[in-house]
Formats: C-alpha cells, structure tokens, sequence
C-alpha cells in the first residue's frame, strides 16, 4: 500500500509519509508515530501521528541525550523501555516519559549508509515491542527514506527544467538579437555588389561581374541562413505567425 501510494503520488511527501506513520502504528500496536528529518543541525517533526505531542514542522536539537539524537548520530535502532528514572538518567533531553510513553522504538533513516532522519513509535503502556515489529519498522524507515528520495530527486527535475527553460529562451533571445545586427550589414554588402555591377556594365569593365554575382550571391545565401535562424528561435519562442492555405496544382 505504501508503495502504491509513493508510486502514485511522487511529489506528495506529506501524503505519503503520513500513510507511512498510520501504518507503522497500526501494525506495530503503537500509540504514536512520527517521522523527524535531519535540518542542519536540528531535527525536524514531518510527520506526526498526534499534534498534541509533535507538530509537523517543529525542530530539536540532536545529541546523545534524546533517543531521537542517538539513533541519529550512531545510525542504529534503539528499544528502549527502561523505567522513568533510569530512562531520564540515559536520556536527559528526552520528553517521552513527560509525554506518558514508556516504550519508544525509534530506527534511522539511512540514505546511502548516511542517516538523514528518524522513524519512531511508541507506546503508553509497559509492553515492549516484538522482533518482528522492530524489523518491520526498519522495512516502513526503507519506505519513507525512498519517499523523500522521490520528492528530492523530483524537485530537482523541476528546478533542472526551469533551468533548462530558461537558457533556452536566453538562447533565443540571442539568437533574434544577431541576425538581426548581421542582417543590416549583409543587406548593405547585397545592395552595393548590386550597385557595383550596375556601374561596371556601365563604364565597360565587364571583368569585374563575375567577382561581383559572386559576392552577391553568397551574401543573398548567408542572409537566407540568417533568415532561417531567426525563424527558428521565432518558433521557439511562440512568435511564429503560421498562415494557412491551399496551393494550387
């Protein structure tokens, strides 16, 4: 179901990170679950199960005195179900057991061997999770690491397309710009060779007018080339009039 979900929804991380929590809760018996991701140097909340304990969006700092911190920066899962006091003495910033839970599963996200975040649940009641439910939390932390993966890499695909898109139309816009400061200089070099000819026919100096066609002619065949470009970045920037009809045979 989950991957049904990111296969569907690639750009929608909030949607399926929620579905990953819903599940994880549900088939592991938990009370809470929540999905935190690292930000420089705070976690994170991306998900939550109940707004009351964790808001979508609110940050904590890591470090080895919050099980969320540990699991972080030793990249490994953590059970623990300690009693109150042992359980505030290992975990000095913890707020679980101020929040009522007394079981907390937490597991990393890892990336490329990297972790980038963490999957938790927990439980109000004493009753520790089983092997099985801790491995399958470790399959939901594969889950949501290939979703913000997906919603990463798609953001960058946009960004690359906008990028894309906007050299090209920087490309166009030059385009336009040079054949039109290379058409006024052709034209002059077409018009006199045309002059030329005209005067070399009339004082007698047929010599020249071959020289002459020729330069004329591969002006006319540089300004078509010219022509032809400017039509093409007209038509990649949408301003290419097409006027329909029917040819006569």
């Amino acid at each position: 179901e989950i991957l049904r979900v990111i296969a569907s929804s690639p750009k929608d991380l909030t949607g399926v990170l929620d579905s990953i929590i819903r599940s994880a809760a549900q088939l592991t018996d938990a009370d809470y679950s929540a999905i935190l991701q690292a930000e420089g140097d705070v976690l994170r909340v991306k998900a939550s199960l109940d707004p009351e304990t964790a808001r979508v969006g609110d940050e904590q700092p890591f470090d080895r005195g919050s099980v969320n911190g540990r699991v972080l920066l030793d990249g490994v899962t953590i059970h623990e179900f300690s009693p109150a006091a042992e359980h505030r003495t290992k975990y000095p910033n913890s707020r679980a057991v101020a929040l009522g839970f007394q079981v907390q599963l937490v597991t990393p996200l890892m990336h490329q061997g990297v972790p980038i975040g963490t999957l938790l649940v927990s439980r109000r009641a004493w009753a520790p999770f089983a092997p099985e439910q801790i491995k399958l939390l470790q399959s939901f932390a594969d889950q949501a690491v290939i979703a913000i993966e997906n919603a990463r890499l798609f953001e960058a695909l946009q960004e690359a397309n906008r990028q894309l898109a906007e050299a090209s139309r920087h490309k166009s816009q030059f385009l336009a710009n040079m054949s039109h400061e290379l058409r006024t200089p052709l034209n002059a070099i077409i018009g006199y060779s045309e002059m030329l000819q005209e005067e070399a026919e009339e004082v007698g100096e047929e010599a020249f007018i071959p020289d002459l066609q020729k330069v004329n002619a591969a002006g006319r065949h540089l300004l078509g080339l010219i022509n032809d470009i400017l039509d093409l970045s007209k038509i990649e920037a949408g301003r290419m009039d097409l006027y329909l009809g029917f040819a006569e045979k």
